[in-house]
């Protein structure tokens, strides 16, 4: 019998498997704390650790206990906070107000919310210039809060022998940074209309990023078998700019970061967009991606037949179980029979990691998901 490491590098580098790899517990594969909670409840673990560790979307790193009770294969990494900024909620009227250290200001309601919600970034104002970005006071990706302990921890896992490890290192991602400081309507009309400062914003922010890889993958990528980047180029129904504006303001960048990861670590590179991205999922093939993620099977063109059928060989889908009406709104029988219907596409030849489409919502019922790890883990390789 495969442990969990074996069964994901052999399901990453398109071999058979004796069942599909399960994850739960990254960046974009993780929980939030209200499902959590009525999770540790229903398994009849209340003594699992508790605490939110991103506080934008207020999700939780599952308790080893819970891993182990679900079958998850992975162990993931993270890197720490900065010394030079501290998380602090303050009180904004009806809201709860955090301002990030990239200055992004985020909302909460304070009653009723869920989510820390991106409302005003530095570079917001009408009109800018390519100077004006230089007068942001940008994080120091040199910051040791970053970087403490991932190598312990990293060791620890990887000596273990018995998990994959994933790098959690997007970092909240290059691209939507980007927009975020700018404003997303602004940053949309600016790769249209003074494409020249959309570039020159998303390189300053990209190279900041390749610094903090730098420096994240000295301190344990040899450990890794995984890295995770990311950054959402679609909508439900298309993708946020037309191909050819990618390949020519956004893929080059992208190629940067990934040419720079290569080099300082063997492991796979997974992507993460929502949406529609189809037209593009060649682009990021050719510039050396390993793995997408979620597969966002309820976007238009994100079919798993046609996906897996077009890029099966190329490409390691994870993820995959509908987070906008099966895991929801559906029963554990529903849950079932759509584990089976995309595990038997995406398992053949490999290639497949279940896990939900994206992090498990807050009215995501405890009976689903353990539904959907223990159907998963019924589905034995014939």
């Amino acid at each position: 019998m495969l442990n969990s490491k074996e069964r994901v590098l052999l399901a990453l580098n398109h071999r058979r498997v004796d069942r599909v790899p399960l994850d739960l517990g990254g960046w974009v594969t993780t929980i939030h704390q209200k499902a959590y909670n009525n999770l540790i409840q229903f398994i009849g673990i209340p003594e699992a650790k508790k605490e939110v560790h991103d506080w934008i979307r207020q999700t939780v790193i599952p308790d080893e206990k819970i891993l182990n009770f679900l079958g998850i294969d992975f162990r993931h990494i993270f890197p720490g906070k900065p010394n030079k900024w501290k998380f602090k909620i303050r009180e904004n009227g009806k809201h709860l107000e955090v301002i990030d250290e990239w200055g992004v200001k985020y909302h909460k309601p304070k009653n009723g919310g869920y989510y820390f919600d991106a409302i005003s970034g530095p570079l917001q104002k009408q009109d800018v210039d390519i100077k004006n970005i230089n007068e942001v006071k940008w994080p120091d990706p040199h910051d040791s809060g970053y970087f403490n302990n991932l190598k312990n921890n990293a060791e620890k896992i990887y000596k273990q022998n018995k998990f994959a490890l994933v790098g959690e290192f997007a970092w909240e991602t290059w691209y939507e940074r980007s927009w975020k400081i700018r404003g997303f309507d602004k940053f949309y009309m600016d790769l249209a209309l003074n494409p020249d400062f959309a570039v020159a914003l998303l390189e300053k922010v990209a190279n900041i990023h390749m610094q903090f890889l730098k420096n994240a993958l000295k301190e344990c990528g040899e450990y890794l078998d995984v890295v995770v980047q990311g950054g959402d180029f679609g909508t439900q129904s298309s993708l946020l700019f037309s191909p050819q504006m990618f390949r020519k303001l956004i893929k080059p960048i992208l190629a940067q970061v990934i040419e720079l990861i290569k080099k300082h670590t063997s492991a796979k590179i997974f992507y993460h967009s929502c949406g529609a991205i189809a037209p593009i999922i060649s682009d990021l093939i050719e510039i050396g991606i390993d793995i997408l993620n979620p597969f966002q099977v309820s976007a238009e063109g994100m079919n798993p037949e046609e996906l897996k059928k077009s890029f099966g060989n190329k490409l390691t889908f994870w993820g995959g179980i509908d987070t906008q009406k099966i895991l929801p709104f559906g029963n554990e029988k529903e849950v079932f029979q759509e584990v089976k219907r995309v595990v038997s596409i995406m398992k053949k030849n490999g290639g497949y990691v279940l896990s939900a489409v994206h992090n498990i919502q807050p009215e995501v019922l405890p009976e689903n998901i353990t539904a959907m790890y223990r159907s998963a883990r019924e589905l034995k390789e014939n």
